[in-house]
């Protein structure tokens, strides 16, 4: 059976390349004001439960407008292949905002860690204290690099797919699997925005 090839054009992919490169900006930029606030309380030699939920909170900010208009641009996507299949950027470049995922997992662990650190409820001795910091310097590295992974593999993805020609057979429902990323985007957002909500609580109390 011969693949019939479909027209190209570079309208949907670069929706596709925007829908999974914009979370991954946004985690990094997310991940350098987390460092921001660490570097804030190392100049500053202190830091509370308050003023660091309240750095965190602003930290998040671009990840959860990110995100949004992210699943925005996917949620159109899938509307697009609906009604034109011929729209569909691939696989390769469809499964993309997954990969953004990632920096973004790992930014909810190094948050969390520094609510850990920080809380002063919790117990523990100034050695595991220290290898808890240790921990979560680790982490912010592993997400900062991670979101630039994540960019360059996009761009690479993106322009893999307008050389290659496409088509119209598939393994998986097009619609479908953009309807997929628009929840997994949506998902993120909602996630960060209420993470942040809980942060900016935090931060007027004092309190965790």
């Amino acid at each position: 059976m011969v693949e019939a090839e479909i027209p190209r054009g570079p309208l949907w992919h670069i929706v596709a390349a925007f829908a999974a490169v914009l979370p991954a900006a946004g985690a990094a930029l997310a991940v350098r004001g987390v460092m921001n606030v660490f570097q804030g309380m190392a100049l500053t030699g202190s830091g509370g439960v308050g003023a660091v939920a309240a750095g965190l909170y602003e930290a998040n900010r671009p990840l959860i407008a990110a995100a949004a208009v992210a699943a925005i641009l996917a949620g159109w996507l899938t509307v697009a292949v609906l009604r034109k299949p011929w729209a569909f950027p691939g696989l390769p470049l469809s499964f993309a905002p997954v990969l953004a995922c990632v920096p973004a997992l790992l930014l909810w662990m190094v948050e969390s860690f520094t609510l850990a650190v920080i809380d002063p409820h919790a117990t523990g001795s100034a050695a595991s204290i220290g290898e808890e910091s240790q921990r979560l310097s680790n982490l912010v590295i592993a997400s900062f690099g991670s979101a630039i992974t994540v960019l360059l593999i996009v761009i690479a993805i993106f322009a893999v797919s307008l050389a290659r020609p496409r088509s119209t057979d598939s393994s998986l429902p097009p619609a479908a699997v953009w309807a997929a990323m628009t929840v997994l985007l949506l998902g993120l957002a909602v996630a960060f925005y209420m993470r942040s909500s809980y942060l900016h609580q935090v931060g007027m109390t004092g309190q965790l």
